[in-house]
């Protein structure tokens, strides 16, 4: 028989047992906003994002949605905006009468976008600004019909961000780049697909970049690394570009007049421009007929375009190219339609048969004989040396430039994922 006393010790002794194993787990206090196509206004979406709090989310379900002005997410945290599928939710800004954006996203951290795409926005498609930690992921953004210089000239368009990820994204019809990473640090864009843009894919005056498993086709140019003068963050570095599927892009160039990117001739498959340590390997680069890797400095594209620059801190050389490894083939079919800097090439081979290679020579002269570009373990090492610094007399003896860099290490980022 258990005395009294002892059966009270026994029920504290329990009481104590089932309160260490409640769960402590915070309440989830989050809010989903919920919409539908058949009934979401303008309204009740941008009161939503303005006064999303962290680890709220957004869901739009399927269908298109009209809307006239850009949405605009400002200083969250947190932030999920979310749709049934990046072909099943169409966020439409055909009717747009105000603002630049489709949606523009400025100083948040850890941003999650999934699962729809913008259509026809008056400029760029989506814009993200001073975040850190900011995914695209099966997001798309596309301006439909024929392609103009009327389109936005970005699709997809983060800018002085960090930890970047672009992931299984598609772009259409951007009139300078459908993906554009600018003055940006430690970056994915990995597993997308771009077509019919001016650029497909841009990494612009940014640093630590992976650009893999894309596809790039019938864009004007493939892929640009370029570093320009008279922005934020100048000389950038470190760019790892590879197993990306590079065919035919030799769309004509319809970007505005006055924008860099139009001097990007048609038929382009990876520009270089005053771009510092690059590696490009493991690439399958078909039927880009001008220009199926070029490393070209600044100084000739500014030549060609009557360009000036005052910056300073500007270097206006490629530094620290790497290239190996890639597939590359092509034939002497021009594209009908050509920039000034296409034209140019064009004339020196008026056969059509320019090399896979372009190098324009022009080196940095503190860098004399520091082997500023390496071509290795090449199928095909079809080469010319422009001398751009010497009156162009062309060189297609490659033998200087067969030697090899040290690998670029891998750049990782901290980004949320779906």
């Amino acid at each position: 028989m258990i005395k009294f006393r002892n059966l009270l010790g026994l029920l504290a002794i329990v009481a104590i047992a089932i309160s260490s194993c409640k769960d402590d787990t915070p309440e989830d206090t989050s809010t989903t906003y919920t919409f539908e196509a058949s009934t979401a206004t303008q309204a009740d979406v941008q009161e939503a994002m303005i006064l999303f709090e962290d680890g709220d989310k957004i869901v739009f379900g399927p269908g298109t949605f009209t809307f006239t002005s850009t949405l605009s997410v400002d200083s969250k945290t947190n932030l999920v905006i979310e749709g049934a599928g990046m072909n099943e939710t169409i966020l439409d800004f055909t009717d747009q009468i105000s603002g630049a954006e489709g949606i523009k996203i400025t100083n948040s951290d850890m941003v999650l976008m999934n699962g729809f795409t913008v259509q026809n926005a008056e400029g760029d498609g989506i814009k993200a600004t001073d975040c850190e930690g900011i995914t695209f992921y099966q997001v798309g953004a596309v301006w439909t019909g024929d392609v103009s210089q009327d389109n936005g000239a970005y699709g997809l368009y983060p800018v002085l961000c960090k930890h970047v990820n672009i992931d299984d994204c598609y772009v259409r019809g951007a009139s300078d780049a459908g993906i554009y990473v600018g003055q940006s640090e430690f970056i994915h864009v990995k597993n997308s697909r771009v077509e019919e843009n001016v650029a497909g894919i841009e990494i612009e005056n940014s640093k630590f970049s992976e650009v893999f498993n894309n596809t790039a086709m019938n864009n004007t140019g493939g892929i640009l690394i370029f570093d320009l003068p008279g922005l934020t963050l100048v000389n950038g570095n470190h760019h790892r570009v590879y197993n990306n599927t590079l065919s035919s892009n030799s769309h004509p160039n319809f970007a505005p007049a006055g924008n860099i990117v139009g001097s990007v001739p048609s038929g382009t498959g990876i520009m270089i421009l005053a771009a510092k340590e690059v590696e490009v390997f493991n690439n399958t680069i078909t039927n880009n007929n001008v220009m199926g890797i070029g490393v070209i400095s600044y100084n000739v594209v500014a030549a060609l375009g009557g360009l000036t620059w005052e910056d300073e801190n500007y270097i206006p050389y490629c530094e620290q190219i790497h290239i190996h490894d890639n597939t590359m083939s092509r034939t002497n079919d021009l594209p009908t339609e050509q920039t000034d800097m296409g034209n140019f090439l064009v004339a020196f081979y008026s056969d059509g048969d320019l090399p896979h290679f372009i190098y324009d020579g022009w080196e940095n002269p503190d860098l004399a004989g520091a082997n500023v570009l390496c071509i290795e373990n090449q199928a095909n090492e079809d080469f010319v040396d422009l001398n751009a610094d010497a009156g162009f007399a062309l060189n297609e003896d490659v033998t200087p430039y067969l030697c090899q860099h040290e690998r670029l290490s891998e750049t990782s980022i901290n980004a949320p994922t779906p």
